[in-house]
């Protein structure tokens, strides 16, 4: 009888081990798939964000950011700030829109968790309208390297287009 349950718990742990590495190699196809579609859509990723739906991807073409549901057009992007815990603590203005931009406020829901554990969020400004990456709470230094790589990511495309304005105005003079 002993040897019976052996051979009963060996075999169960054989199926257990067997669907977990089937598990994995679905994610990774999975996983691989989505990334080769968005690179098939002339996107560039930028970082890939844990969320509770799995891993979410901030991405970018020559005229937008994509982030979930939302297209982020370059051209409206007024403003982009590092936010923790809804508080910003680093910003970077479009200096071809109006100061306005710099002194909007950001309208965002405080979620009680906010105050258990620091969140790390991006806020992309689109005049009027705001785009919130979530990063994700502290974990490791992770969900705020992430929060940087998207700001700066936008950060650097605010600096080019405005680059790109002032040589222009200049060599319309």
């Amino acid at each position: 009888m002993r040897n019976f349950v052996a051979i009963v718990v060996a075999i169960g742990l054989v199926v257990f081990a067997l669907s977990m590495a089937t598990s994995l190699q679905w994610y990774r196809r999975n996983h691989a798939r989505r990334r080769r579609d968005i690179e098939h859509r002339g996107q560039t990723i930028v970082t890939e964000i844990p969320s509770s739906d799995g891993l979410q991807f901030f991405t970018e073409d020559a005229e937008a950011f994509y982030w979930s549901d939302h297209r982020i057009p370059k051209t409206e992007i007024r403003s982009t700030r590092i936010l923790i815990s809804g508080a910003p603590i680093t910003a970077r203005v479009a200096r071809r829109f109006s100061t306005q931009a710099a002194e909007d406020t950001i309208d965002l829901d405080t979620k009680p968790e906010a105050f258990a554990r620091d969140r790390w969020d991006v806020a992309i400004d689109l005049g009027g309208t705001f785009v919130l990456v979530e990063c994700g709470a502290i974990r490791e230094r992770v969900s705020q390297e992430l929060a940087r790589q998207v700001f700066e990511a936008v950060k650097a495309d605010i600096d080019t287009r405005d680059t790109e304005r002032e040589s222009l105005t200049h060599e319309s003079t």
